[in-house]
């Protein structure tokens, strides 16, 4: 599964993407960057399903989290970033 996190600046976009992801990024470096991350999905039925069923792998859920700089007015118009900013919201 893939999600987009984007808003306006300075609402905690990032600081939610580093809570999920456990990412550890620059605050000076991040601003109006692109980040992604992928955080793994715990679930302990899954456990219980591999001791009944002994498959030979087991693979856990993943969620891929793509961090999109803070969009304001000045940066929407620009058609770059638009184009940006639409290639992750797709």
């Amino acid at each position: 599964m893939q999600t987009g996190i984007i808003g306006l600046p300075q609402v905690g976009k990032t600081t939610l993407f580093r809570i999920l992801t456990k990412a550890q990024l620059d605050e000076k470096a991040t601003r109006a960057a692109t980040h992604v991350g992928v955080a793994r999905v715990p679930e302990p039925r899954l456990a219980q399903l591999a001791e009944l069923y002994h498959p030979k792998k087991i693979t856990y859920a993943t969620v891929e989290y793509v961090d999109v700089g803070g969009v304001n007015r000045d940066r929407a118009r620009d058609s770059a970033c638009s184009l940006h900013c639409a290639k992750w919201m797709r």
